[in-house]
């Protein structure tokens, strides 16, 4: 998650054609929530990690609300999601190498303008490319012509 997100968040946003960041000061690129690493301290863990004693890395991502306060719903279909951000969400899952990008890994924002965040990067960057899942392969958004900002 946090390779992920700071992938993401390395992104140029400075294009005045979707300048996401307007629309929400703590979107990345292509919306992957804010995330930072932390240690968790435990008395006992099950399977401590050799030199950290009582703590294990993990990490903890920013909880993201529609703009009333209700919560955000999983994608239970393409039609749900913009292009553009399926187009930036696909440049993400490449340079990730995410092997496991499916509707249920996308959360919808029902705001004012339709937006699609990216979650779950637990099958990125794997030491092998075995298995991959990119459900948006086969998507109407993935035939759309890709705009300047997105190919540059």
């Amino acid at each position: 998650e946090i390779a992920a997100y700071m992938l993401d968040e390395a992104e140029d946003t400075s294009s005045d054609q979707h300048d996401i960041e307007s629309e929400d000061p703590h979107r990345a690129w292509a919306g992957v929530p804010e995330t930072v690493g932390v240690r968790i301290h435990k008395d006992k863990f099950v399977t401590p990690v050799p030199g950290d004693g009582n703590q294990k890395p993990g990490a903890l991502q920013r909880f993201v609300f529609n703009d009333n306060g209700t919560h955000c719903r999983t994608a239970s279909s393409p039609n749900d999601c913009p292009d553009a951000d399926i187009h930036r969400i696909g440049i993400l899952d490449i340079r990730i190498a995410n092997c496991g990008r499916t509707l249920d890994t996308l959360m919808v924002l029902d705001n004012e303008v339709t937006t699609v965040r990216p979650v779950n990067h637990g099958k990125t960057l794997p030491n092998k490319l075995r298995d991959v899942t990119l459900a948006w392969l086969g998507w109407p958004q993935a035939f759309q012509p890709f705009s300047r900002e997105e190919l540059a």
